[in-house]
């Protein structure tokens, strides 16, 4: 199985509950079809770069998935059929997407105490990047005025 992540336009007139069946609704359908969703994101209602079927604005749903690229042409030939939903567009991921858990890594869990060790590795590296450090020298190429001098601009590119 790959992974995919599809986002699809629900209709902006939909009130939550209604959203939230056009949704699960999705979710069924990528079980039907031998899919499996591993994360859903519901963005909300965001303005559209055009206008589709007269609507100026939509709700944003991501979901995150894995099934059979036979499976996605069939849930993309569904996703036209639905008149809730405006437009969709179904990718595929190269690899897992981070953070979502998969079914298959149900037998391969690490223990708790290890993710914690490689957090903190991860924070100590972060030590030596100081913030501060490049906020003062920002501080320095700045005149009285807070314009940065011809000199000053030189001297950052």
């Amino acid at each position: 199985m790959r992974y995919y992540e599809t986002l699809f336009i629900v209709h902006p007139n939909y009130e939550q509950e209604r959203l939230n069946s056009v949704i699960k609704m999705v979710e069924g359908h990528i079980a039907e079809i031998g899919g499996h969703v591993l994360a859903v994101d519901d963005w909300g209602k965001r303005r559209l770069a055009y206008p589709i079927e007269k609507q100026k604005s939509g709700n944003y749903v991501l979901i995150y998935f894995e099934a059979e690229p036979s499976a996605v042409v069939e849930l993309q030939t569904w996703f036209e059929l639905q008149a809730q939903i405006l437009a969709q567009l179904v990718v595929r991921l190269d690899e897992k997407p981070a953070g979502v858990p998969s079914h298959h890594d149900d037998d391969d869990e690490e223990d708790p105490d290890e993710i914690i060790d490689k957090s903190s590795a991860d924070d100590e590296s972060d030590e030596d990047y100081d913030e501060d450090e490049i906020e003062d020298e920002d501080e320095e190429k700045e005149d009285d005025s807070g314009v940065m001098s011809e000199e000053n601009v030189k001297e950052t590119v």
